[in-house]
């Protein structure tokens, strides 16, 4: 696990990170397909998988199948879906401490710098799925699902940076 974090904590562009992240998932899951999926700012901002497709993955944060555990307010842990796959959440709210951030010059000193709310960005949310397991039993179990878990974990603070970095280049521009 600590290879994975090493390998997503310098990582401030979200494609990249998730690109990077998905076959580290699948390796460490032992699983045949992985899919992790972004949403912040109302919408998809963020998609990768790997191995065949993984089938019903949300379009949005409110897709019906998906919305009661994208919606949940507190860390869950993941779920083990009726397909086989394993699903875990990655809270965006876990991933920065309350703080405003400027945009480098200073606060206050009348140049005219804005605060850059992290409290908005902090309402990204994704999704982390593996299927299918490479020369093990057939079905996921407990640890795993703990092991997921504590990979969207990890994942959240890499998030929380991706989606800072995003709206700072946003507000550059």
């Amino acid at each position: 696990m600590h290879g994975f974090a090493a390998g997503i904590a310098d990582v401030v562009d979200l494609r990249h990170m998730i690109d990077v992240a998905v076959e580290d998932a699948a390796r460490l899951m032992h699983a045949r397909q992985a899919a992790i999926l972004v949403f912040a700012d109302g919408g998809l901002v963020g998609a990768a998988s790997c191995g065949p497709p993984i089938d019903g993955l949300p379009r949005s944060v409110d897709d019906p199948t998906w919305s009661s555990m994208l919606a949940g307010g507190s860390r869950t842990s993941a779920h083990h879906r009726a397909d086989g796959c394993l699903a875990a959440v990655i809270r965006g709210d876990s991933a920065t401490s309350p703080c405003v951030l400027t945009d480098g010059i200073g606060q206050g000193n009348g140049n005219g710098a804005r605060p850059i709310d992290v409290e908005a960005v902090r309402t990204g949310v994704g999704l982390v799925v593996v299927g299918g397991r490479d020369g093990m039993a057939d079905a996921f179990d407990d640890a795993d699902a703990q092991r997921l878990q504590n990979i969207a974990d990890q994942l959240a603070a890499g998030m929380g940076r991706s989606l800072l970095h995003r709206r700072v280049q946003h507000e550059a521009s």
